[in-house]
Parts: C-alpha cells; sequence; structure tokens
C-alpha cells in the first residue's frame, strides 16, 4: 500500500470535542433564536385575534355614522356591550369620535393590559377627516390602526384617534397597526 494513503488512514480517525462543541454551540444559538421569533410569532397572533373581534365594532360604528352622524356614533357607543374573550378584556367606543379602544388582557404577559386604537375617517376632497369634524357624511368609513407606533396610518396621510392612548408594542402589532 502507498505509503501516502496509510498516513492519510491515520490522520482521519473521526470528529475531534471541539468539532463537536462548535456544532453544539452553532445549534443552540440557532435554537434561542428561532424560539424567541416564534414566541413573538404567537404574541401577534393573539394580538390579532383581538383587533378581529371588533370588526362588529367598527360596522356599527360606520352605520350609526352613515345614519345619524354623529349623533349615531353616540348611540352606538352608549348601546355597546363586550363579553372579555381570554385575550381581550375589553373593548370601548368613544362617543367623542367613535374611535375604538381594544384592551389586551393578562393572559399573556407581554402584551397585558396593553392598548390598540382604530380610529373611524372619511375621506373628504382627498383627504382623511376625522368623524367629528366632518359632521354627517355618507362616504365610507375607513379606519387607521395604532400600537406605539402609527406609522402606517401616518403614511396613508389619516389621523389616529387622541380619545384613547395606545400602548401595545409595536414589535407584536399588525402591519396595518405599526
Amino acid at each position: 500500500m502507498n505509503t501516502h494513503v496509510k498516513q492519510l488512514a491515520r490522520t482521519q480517525r473521526g470528529i475531534t470535542l471541539i468539532e463537536i462543541m462548535i456544532v453544539t454551540t452553532i445549534i443552540g444559538i440557532l435554537a434561542a433564536v428561532a424560539l424567541g421569533q416564534y414566541q413573538n410569532y404567537a404574541i401577534r397572533g393573539k394580538v390579532s385575534e383581538g383587533i378581529s373581534l371588533v370588526a362588529g365594532a367598527k360596522v356599527a360604528v360606520a352605520e350609526g355614522f352613515q345614519a345619524n352622524g354623529m349623533a349615531g356614533v353616540q348611540a352606538v357607543s352608549n348601546s355597546w356591550t363586550f363579553t372579555a374573550t381570554k385575550y381581550v378584556s375589553n373593548v370601548n367606543i368613544s362617543p367623542v369620535d367613535g374611535s375604538i379602544e381594544v384592551i389586551f388582557s393578562n393572559t399573556v404577559a407581554q402584551i397585558a393590559g396593553d392598548i390598540v386604537t382604530l380610529t373611524p375617517q372619511v375621506q373628504v376632497g382627498g383627504n382623511y377627516q376625522l368623524l367629528s369634524a366632518v359632521g354627517a357624511n355618507t362616504g365610507s368609513v375607513d379606519w387607521a390602526c395604532a400600537s406605539t407606533s402609527n406609522a402606517m396610518a401616518t403614511s396613508l396621510n389619516m389621523a389616529v384617534t387622541t380619545q384613547y392612548a395606545a400602548t401595545l408594542p409595536s414589535i407584536y402589532a399588525p402591519t396595518q397597526c405599526k
């Protein structure tokens, strides 16, 4: 047998302890990053569920406004009731501007008590205006959503409510609320 082949056979004996430790460390780092991202993903799903719960409130505000202006919005606000769910403790409608406040329950520690706001507005002359600023209008109602950031609403030239303060960290908010 060739001496070069014999020497190669002697030097290739397997994986060293250092190589195993390096691979284990890399796998551990990747797992930690993946777990954190999965947790954020799961929380965003719970927030999205909470925002979808207000679909009925959004329709009620829009119909109240289209039927009777701000008096219709105030009537909806006064008659609105919400039954708490696993992730949402309350949903409030402002009689002042029709904005909706979604308050998350203490079920998930990262979003416990945090608030997302949705602000209704209509387009008048190509610009969005709050319902309270336009009085009675039969235009379609659009919604601006805000977390601690309202960059998406601002990019669409939409205002956000001053009736409620959004406190949900934007990392957990759906795209339309960032």
